[in-house]
């Protein structure tokens, strides 16, 4: 995976393995071995849909995985999981809350969880109208939107197609999360493959502008396809995945194994 990063011209990745975290030392020297930053996170399932949430040190919350204590009565609330990542200086993200493939997603409770830094709303195996729903919160809320590929150990090809633009570089875990916590980041789409871009006849020209409206926006702000009303109607009712102005590029949320 962190090969693939390398080669997809990502400056770093989000590692942000489900329920584990104890092995953050282990990923890091292996991004530092493929030339690749590596960001630790956690991403735990709560009432309100999946989190992810980012410490600014690789210490004994991570390494004697002391964030433990929110999974003792079960499934976290999801406010109870902002406010420990909030007493040790840390960020949380809401992972892909309108993802329609999942069952316990977000849906509209994302406007219920305070002091979140981020919606990860740029997930390319999302449907678009999906992912519009996520920046369109996003924007509501006042928060900011990162992208990633999600990747579990399916297809490498996937990786970079979707990333996190930094305001400004970020060399260590607390450099990330201090720029999370900022908001100094934006989801873009990278590889995005055109076909022909210069249509030959009026027709043609007026089809490709009608279909640029229906697509909105490819960079994970708000203007493209939000989504019917009936839709978000649907996700009321549902139960229950990164570097930017710099140039910096990062896998905003690509989770490894679950339990590797």
């Amino acid at each position: 995976m962190l090969d693939r990063a390398a080669e997809a011209g990502l400056d770093g990745v989000c590692i942000t393995d489900i329920g584990a975290t104890r092995h953050a030392p282990d990923l890091i020297r292996a991004g530092a071995a493929a030339g690749v930053e590596v960001f630790v996170g956690l991403e735990l399932l709560t009432d309100h849909g999946a989190l992810l949430g980012f410490a600014p040190a690789i210490d004994s919350f991570y390494l004697r995985e002391e964030w433990r204590e929110l999974t003792t009565l079960g499934t976290p609330r999801a406010s109870r999981f902002v406010e420990v990542f909030e007493r040790v200086g840390g960020a949380t993200i809401a992972a892909y809350p309108y993802d329609p493939s999942a069952t316990w997603a977000t849906g509209d409770r994302i406007f219920n969880i305070k002091g979140l830094s981020g919606i990860e709303a740029w997930v390319p195996r999302v449907p678009t109208s999906r992912n519009a729903l996520g920046v369109e919160a996003a924007a509501a809320m006042g928060v900011g939107v990162c992208g990633g590929t999600d990747f579990r150990g399916g297809n490498l090809s996937k990786i970079g197609e979707a990333a996190t633009l930094l305001a400004r570089p970020a060399h260590s875990q607390a450099e990330f999360v201090e720029i999370v916590r900022a908001g100094d980041f934006w989801a873009v789409s990278l590889g995005v493959a055109v076909e022909d871009p210069k249509p030959r006849t009026q027709e043609e020209r007026d089809r490709a502008a009608e279909d640029g409206r229906g697509r909105g926006r490819r960079d994970g702000r708000p203007g493209g396809d939000r989504g019917r009303r009936s839709e978000r109607g649907g996700d009321r009712d549902r139960g229950g995945d990164r570097g930017r102005g710099g140039g910096r590029r990062r896998e905003g949320g690509g989770r490894g194994r679950s339990r590797d």
